[in-house]
């Protein structure tokens, strides 16, 4: 429950950790969570085509490969993937995704 220094159970609401990042939610209490994914650029989630990230309403990406395909190194798999949709889809209350703000990497160590 330590993340880098910063002890997460005494944190009376996300508010100590929020000012420091951008998250999603980051209103909601820190002890409502059991784990707190800290990540300094968007997630990137891996689609083999502009079709499947379609369906998904995932749009964000700039440019496919030659292939077709969406993230095709950088992107998440797999569980890896269908984990990431359950946190931002809520059916994974216990997670929650917290995007560093510039910098504030820094203020964590």
């Amino acid at each position: 429950e330590i993340v880098r220094g910063l002890d997460l159970q005494e944190a009376r609401t996300g508010s100590d950790v929020c000012s420091l990042v951008n998250t999603i939610p980051c209103t909601q209490s820190v002890r409502e969570f059991s784990i707190t994914i800290l990540h300094r650029s968007p997630v990137r989630v891996f689609y083999s085509s502009k079709h499947e990230a379609d369906l998904d309403s995932y749009r964000d990406y700039l440019q496919t490969n030659r292939h077709g395909q969406i993230h095709a190194f950088a992107g998440l798999r797999g569980d890896a993937k269908d984990m990431f949709h359950d946190v931002v889809n809520g059916r994974e209350p216990k997670v929650r995704l917290c995007l560093l703000k510039s910098g504030g990497s820094k203020n964590l160590i």
